[in-house]
């Protein structure tokens, strides 16, 4: 079983090709990029629960130009929660 002790070692890695616009430079990027670690339990203090590979990040919240009313959900939901119907038997 996983102790909390464990926990607090565990990292999280990635690769930052955000900047670069084309798939092409950033498929040449991710084969040469720094590979980035970053404390896994530190990544609780960040705010709306972002993943971020480097500290001190000035990036404005995405709440700032959205607000997320449904989470994730099909096109036809709609539909069939307004009007589901059942056979009779």
């Amino acid at each position: 079983m996983l102790q909390y002790d464990d926990i607090e070692s565990k990292l999280i890695r990635g690769l930052d090709v955000s900047e670069l616009r084309t798939a092409t430079e950033k498929s040449e990027q991710i084969m040469t990029a720094e590979v980035k670690s970053v404390n896994q339990l530190k990544q609780l203090e960040n705010p709306d629960s972002r993943i971020l590979l480097s500290q001190g990040s000035d990036l404005p919240l995405p709440s700032k130009y959205a607000k997320a009313l449904v989470g994730l959900q099909t096109s036809d939901d709609p539909m069939f929660i307004i009007a589901f119907w059942k056979k009779a038997d």
